[in-house]
């Protein structure tokens, strides 16, 4: 179990399942990294302060509404911070487990600051975001 207790004014959400996962990740054609899928057993994403931390029905419609594909290919966009900035990881294609912040206006890799490197340690943290 993720450890959430640090995550200020947090509303989770009921998990998801396996079968609606794989409608998704279909959907986006990258597959989700294991660590995360264990984090939407625990909560399908989650609203909390002024982060948001997308549900899986709503994964499809952020990525192509912000052209994720098109400009940060092999990411995955998976919340915002309320702010004007998207929160990625990268898909499971790749071996890291580092969450990324970038402006959805400059939606490319090299304006992408790394807030957390490794997932399920920056959710244990309270997601904290760089000063």
């Amino acid at each position: 179990m993720i450890n959430l207790e640090n995550i200020e004014l947090l509303v989770q959400r009921t998990p998801v399942d396996d079968d609606f996962i794989n409608v998704v990740e279909s959907a986006l054609r990258l597959p989700f990294p294991k660590w995360y899928l264990q984090f939407l057993k625990q909560s399908n994403g989650f609203d909390a302060n002024f982060l948001r931390l997308y549900p899986v029905d709503e994964l499809v419609e952020r990525n192509l509404t912000y052209e994720v594909e098109q400009y940060c290919p092999d990411f995955i966009n998976i919340g915002d911070d309320g702010g004007g900035q998207a929160i990625l990881i990268k898909s499971a294609l790749f071996d890291d487990t580092s969450v990324y912040l970038v402006g959805h206006g400059v939606m490319t890799p090299e304006f992408m600051e790394v807030i957390g490197i490794d997932f399920l340690s920056w959710l244990e943290a309270g997601c904290p975001f760089p000063d």
